[in-house]
This record gives structure tokens, sequence and C-alpha cells, in this order.
């Protein structure tokens, strides 16, 4: 799902606005999170815990697996 970790924002605006078609407003409702958190991460002007993308990636009705 996510090719670059230093976009990982980018990334995942991608893949929520292309793949999922969800809005931030409709993802935060979803999430708990607020709106603007999400869209500060999404513009890399903000760093998330994984414990928070688990929770959005979750509502879009997916689930994050890691490879290392």
């Amino acid at each position: 799902m996510f090719r670059d970790i230093e976009n990982i924002g980018a990334e995942f605006r991608h893949y929520r606005q292309k793949m999922c078609r969800v809005s931030v407003p409709e993802l935060s409702k979803r999430t708990g999170i607020c709106a603007t958190q999400i869209y500060k991460f999404e513009r890399g002007q903000s760093d998330i815990k994984l414990r928070t993308l688990v929770r959005l990636i979750n509502a879009l009705g997916h689930q994050l697996s890691v490879t290392i």
C-alpha cells in the first residue's frame, strides 16, 4: 500500500481519495481523530503515532501490515 515511508502522508492521502473515496471530514467522524490532524499528516506537516495510523487505515476498511 505505502511505497515510500518518507512521503507516507501523501501516499495515505492518495489512497484515501482515489482508492477509498473517503473525505477527511468523514474519516474524522469514523475515527474521532481531529480533521486538522489528518490534514497536517497528509501534507507532511505533522507526524502521527503508529496506533493513529492503524485507526485511520482500519476506518477505511483495511488493515496495516508491516514487513521488515
